[in-house]
C-alpha cells in the first residue's frame, strides 16, 4: 500500500484508487523481508485516523479477512479503524510493553471489547504477549469480551506467558472451540470445565503437582491431538503417573500425544518406572506418540519397555523417544536392541515412523535368526549406536556390524527409505550411514532380481 505523504481530498483520485484498490484486499500480513508480526505496523497512527475521516468512517478494506496487527501504546486503537465484519482470522501483538499500568489494562479491555463486537465472524485470534507476564490476556479475553466470539474455533496465546484461571474460565465457555494453544503456571483448584468441542490442546508451563488440577477444566471427548510441554525444575514418575490418569480420563479419543519433559525425571515416593507411570494411557487409542526428556534421566530403556508399547498400542503410525544419552559402559540386559525392532514390526502392524535413543549393533550372526516380513516402516532414525562387547570378547569390525544391522532391516522393513533418512537428536555417524548404505544394496539387489524374473518370464 502506498503511504501518504500530503493531504488529499476525499474526491481525489488518489484516494478513489486506494478505496478500489482496499477493497480487494483480504490479508494484511507481515512482510516476508520482516519475518515477525511484531514489525508489520509501519504505518503511523495519524494515517489511520486521517484515511477514516477522509472515508466517512467506513471499512478501509470492506472485505478483509487476515489481519496481523502490533500494539505499542496503550492509546493505540488503530486496529478499529482496520478491522472489518468480514475478518475470519486475527494476530495481535504487543511489544515494549513494560510494566503493565491500569491504564494498559482498562484500554486494551475496551478496544478488544469494541473490536470483538466489529467481527462476529472471527474463527482464528492468536495473541502475542511476551515480557508481560500474561497480564493482556486477563484484559483482552474477560467473560465480557469472549461473550461476544461464539463463532471461535482457534485460540493461540503466547506460551511462554501464563493465562491464569480467570481466562481459563472465559475460554471454556467457548462451545465451537476446537484447537486451543495457552500456556500455564501453578493454577488452583479449578471449579469449572468446559471447552466440549475441543479436538487440539497445546499446554505448557510449570506444571508438576499442578497438572491434574489444570486438565480437570477440561471436558473433551473428541480431543485427538494432545501436546504437553512441562517446564517445571523437577518432576518424578509419581507425578507423570497423576497426569497419565488424568489425560485418560479427560480425554479418552486421544491418538496424537506428545509429552516433553524440561526437567530431570526421577523415581518418585512409590518407586514407579516409567513404563509404570505411563500405563493409564494404554487403554488409548494412540496412533502417534513422542516422549522427549530434555535433561537427566535415571532409568536405561531396554527392549521389555517398547515391548509393552507395541501390545499396548496397536494403531501406533508414529513412535519417537528421546532421552538424554547417558550410557559409558553398556550390557546387553539394559540396552534397546533389534529385539524392539522385531517386537514394533509384529505388534503395530501400521507404524510407518520410528525414532530411537539408541540401539545396540546385531552380534555377528544375528540377522539369521530374523523372518522376511513386509513391513511398511519407512521413516528410521537412531540418535546413537552402540557396540556391547560379545561374551567371547572378540569385537566385530565396522564392514561385520554394516552387514548384519542392514541385514536385519531390510528383512523387516524392505520398503526403508535410506535416502532421507531423519536426523537424530545428534548427528547420526558413519556407521549409521555405513549401515543405510548397505540396505540400499540390499535393495537394489531385490529390485534387480524382479526385474530379470520378469524378463525371464516375458521370454518363456
Amino acid at each position: 500500500m502506498k503511504l501518504l505523504s500530503e493531504d488529499i481530498s476525499e474526491s481525489s483520485q488518489e484516494f478513489f484508487r486506494f478505496g478500489e484498490l482496499g477493497s480487494f484486499v483480504r490479508s494484511v500480513v507481515p512482510s516476508p523481508n520482516l519475518g515477525c508480526v511484531c514489525e508489520v505496523d509501519h504505518i503511523k497512527p495519524s494515517v489511520w485516523f486521517y484515511l477514516s475521516r477522509i472515508s466517512g468512517r467506513k471499512s478501509l478494506f470492506p472485505h478483509l479477512q487476515e489481519l496481523h496487527w502490533f500494539i505499542e501504546e496503550p492509546s493505540d486503537t488503530e486496529l478499529l479503524l482496520v478491522a472489518s465484519s468480514s475478518l475470519r482470522r486475527l494476530f495481535v501483538c504487543y511489544g515494549g510493553c513494560g510494566t503493565i499500568s491500569r491504564e494498559w489494562s482498562l484500554s486494551q479491555s475496551m478496544l478488544f471489547r469494541k473490536t470483538f463486537n466489529t467481527v462476529p465472524h472471527l474463527t482464528h485470534l492468536t495473541i502475542y504477549d511476551t515480557g508481560t507476564g500474561g497480564a493482556m490476556f486477563s484484559a483482552c479475553l474477560s467473560n465480557s469480551n469472549i461473550d461476544m466470539l461464539r463463532n471461535l474455533r482457534r485460540v493461540s496465546l503466547d506460551e511462554e506467558e501464563s493465562v491464569n484461571l480467570d481466562v481459563l474460565r472465559s475460554l471454556s465457555f467457548l462451545e465451537s472451540l476446537e484447537e486451543l494453544t495457552i500456556g500455564i503456571d501453578s493454577i488452583d483448584d479449578v471449579d469449572f470445565v468446559g471447552f466440549p468441542a475441543l479436538t487440539k490442546l497445546s499446554v505448557t508451563g510449570a506444571m508438576s503437582g499442578t497438572s491434574p488440577q489444570v486438565f480437570n477444566a477440561f471436558s473433551s471427548p473428541h480431543l485427538r491431538e494432545l501436546t504437553v510441554c512441562d517446564r517445571s525444575r523437577w518432576t518424578d514418575t509419581d507425578n507423570l503417573l497423576a497426569t497419565s490418569t488424568t489425560l485418560t480420563q479427560r480425554f479418552p479419543s486421544i491418538a496424537d500425544l506428545s509429552l516433553f519433559l524440561c526437567a530431570p525425571l526421577r523415581a518418585g515416593a512409590s518407586g514407579a518406572s516409567l513404563e509404570a507411570a505411563l500405563a493409564p494411557l494404554f487403554p488409548l487409542p494412540i496412533a502417534k506418540f513422542s516422549l522427549k526428556i530434555q535433561n537427566s534421566f535415571v532409568w536405561p530403556l531396554a527392549d521389555d519397555f517398547f515391548t509393552t508399547l507395541a501390545q499396548s498400542w496397536h494403531h501406533l503410525r508414529e513412535l519417537s523417544i528421546v532421552v538424554p544419552h547417558h550410557r559409558s559402559d553398556p550390557v546387553l540386559s539394559d540396552i534397546i536392541s533389534t529385539q524392539t525392532l522385531l517386537a514394533l514390526t509384529r505388534g503395530c502392524p501400521q507404524l510407518h515412523a520410528l525414532r530411537l535413543p539408541e540401539m545396540a549393533v546385531p552380534q555377528l550372526g544375528e540377522s539369521g535368526t530374523f523372518p522376511v516380513l513386509q513391513h511398511p516402516l519407512r521413516s528410521l532414525a537412531l540418535d546413537s549406536l552402540v557396540e556391547v562387547l560379545p561374551a567371547d570378547g572378540q569385537r566385530l569390525t565396522d564392514e561385520e556390524k554394516c552387514t548384519e544391522f542392514a541385514l536385519v532391516l531390510d528383512k523387516l522393513f524392505p520398503e526403508l527409505d535410506t535416502r532421507n533418512a531423519p536426523p537424530g537428536e545428534r548427528p547420526p555417524p558413519d556407521l549409521w550411514k555405513r549401515i543405510l548404505s548397505g540396505v540400499r544394496l540390499c535393495q537394489l539387489g531385490r529390485s534387480n532380481r524382479v526385474v530379470q524374473a520378469e524378463g525371464a518370464a516375458s521370454h518363456s
